[in-house]
């Protein structure tokens, strides 16, 4: 009996020991007194996950018409922290509406599963608004959030925070609980030594050019935490970089170079990165170009017509300057940012080149895009972008109406009205078959008969309508009829 006791002794000992382990795994800031359960996933590194995608916010009751206000608030803070590249909602809800999904159901699992590896992103952060208001005299907010990793499904990070205060001061309470939850993240990423999150966007390094030389110079920040100012260079916009300056930070030491080992007829392209004195180093700035050779002039006459089925056609006019080899074709979902290299056509008398899709070049039925194009020399040396032009890829048909059921002896005849876009050629009907619906047949009417039916049974349908080039409409309303009974 004695051992015996001494052992019960001891394992309260044993379990506080294995505990406080367990609970060292998770390095808390100090600050962070409201966050739950946090969890890492010790196999997934920070550096693993760059593009990301951040679900709505899912919520019940009286936090349902706050849960949007949340979500934006969210991706906001994380934008500013730099770390993911985070998809722009529109993506998201085009996907949705493309694939027919539930909205109010993409924060299950599956479903988000399913939209993470179909956006391509590395990662998925999904959560739960549990609390949003008062009770008695006090307001409450409670949010769970967590990432899962893409494509294995597995959980990278999860936690919780729950705050609470004065009924007036609800939304700073939000605000400062998501804060939590980001400086946690911060601090997580800060142990494992990845690339800091770094909560100030630089701004890009300024570029003057001389006679043999390029003049930099860096922005100075007076964070106390700056070792030094890493500039990096290279002769294409989307590098690779290579370092060739290190600025150090100090009170009286200046933030400018001068670049002399550079060539007349090429651009070139600046960025800089900082690092702290504990060794972590912030995302890159913006590149700035600067070149010591004359550019060509940039090309005019640019327009955009749509073509078939996902082409757009681009022409311009023929640049004058005669060492030109040839342009480069860029495009964007925006006006004045974000354009991104499509195409390099060579031959100064080319001017047209018609954008198609394939499967590294994806484009989106019912899009705007915007074009830009310049005009290139034999050294690579590029004009300036010209004026943009553009115009909006063809859309889907729209959802056939007026659809109606009438069931007969082993029959069921299904109509609708017809479809009021010129192009519309055929007509897809579907029938449910056990769980979900598929195709039983196509045509170029306004009616469609299902015979072969067994008597006295419910049938459900729906219909697509489908164009020239193939483009299928979404479905129709569900409609059922019986057929007669035996």
């Amino acid at each position: 009996m004695g051992l015996l006791n001494r052992l019960m002794l001891l394992i309260p000992l044993i379990l506080s020991f294995s505990f406080s382990i367990s609970q060292g795994q998770i390095e808390r800031h100090p600050r962070e007194k409201n966050i739950k359960n946090p969890f890492f996933n010790p196999k997934v590194g920070s550096e693993e996950i760059r593009k990301v995608v951040v679900l709505p916010i899912h919520s019940e009751g009286e936090g349902l018409k706050h849960a949007p206000r949340i979500t934006d608030l969210l991706v906001a803070k994380l934008k500013t922290v730099q770390k993911y590249d985070i998809l722009p909602a529109r993506d998201l809800k085009d996907l949705v509406e493309k694939r027919g999904l539930d909205w109010t159901k993409i924060h299950h699992y599956p479903q988000a599963l399913e939209i993470g590896k179909s956006l391509g992103v590395d990662g998925v952060i999904m959560g739960s608004l549990s609390e949003y208001g008062t009770m008695g005299e006090r307001a409450r907010f409670g949010l769970n959030l967590r990432m899962i990793r893409i494509p294995e499904g597995d959980t990278v990070w999860s936690m919780g925070c729950s705050a609470k205060g004065k009924p007036k001061e609800m939304q700073s309470i939000a605000m400062r609980s998501i804060e939590s939850i980001v400086r946690t993240l911060i601090h997580r990423w800060q142990s494992e030594e990845g690339t800091i999150a770094w909560g100030i966007k630089l701004q890009p390094p300024q570029a003057s050019c001389g006679r043999r030389h390029i003049t930099l110079n860096v922005p100075r920040y007076w964070e106390t935490e700056i070792k030094e100012y890493i500039m990096s260079r290279s002769t294409s916009e989307s590098g690779p970089y290579k370092v060739i300056k290190r600025l150090r930070q100090r009170r009286r030491a200046s933030l400018s170079f001068k670049d002399r080992d550079i060539q007349a007829d090429w651009t070139y392209f600046y960025r800089y990165q900082v690092l702290t004195k504990k060794g972590f180093t912030s995302p890159f700035s913006e590149a700035v170009e600067a070149s010591l050779g004359v550019a060509p002039t940039a090309p005019t006459g640019l327009s955009a017509t749509r073509g078939k089925t996902r082409d757009i056609r681009l022409t311009w006019e023929k640049s004058p300057d005669l060492e030109v080899a040839g342009y480069k074709i860029y495009r964007s979902q925006y006006l004045d940012r974000d354009y991104r290299l499509v195409a390099s056509v060579k031959g100064r008398d080319k001017t047209h080149y018609v954008d198609k899709e394939s499967r590294e070049n994806p484009l989106t039925d019912a899009m705007q895009y915007f074009y830009r194009i310049t005009a290139y020399y034999p050294s690579g040396k590029e004009s300036q972008k010209s004026k943009a032009a553009s115009t909006i890829t063809k859309a889907v048909p729209s959802s056939p109406k007026g659809i109606k059921a009438k069931g007969g002896k082993g029959k069921v005849i299904i109509s609708w009205e017809t479809n009021p876009e010129a192009d519309v050629t055929r007509y897809h009907i579907y029938r449910k078959i056990v769980f979900r619906f598929k195709k039983i047949g196509s045509t170029q009417g306004i009616s469609y008969t299902d015979e072969n039916l067994r008597d006295g049974k419910t049938y459900k349908y729906k219909i697509t309508a489908v164009n020239e080039d193939g483009l299928e409409s979404p479905f129709s309303q569900v409609v059922s009829a019986a057929t007669a009974p035996k």
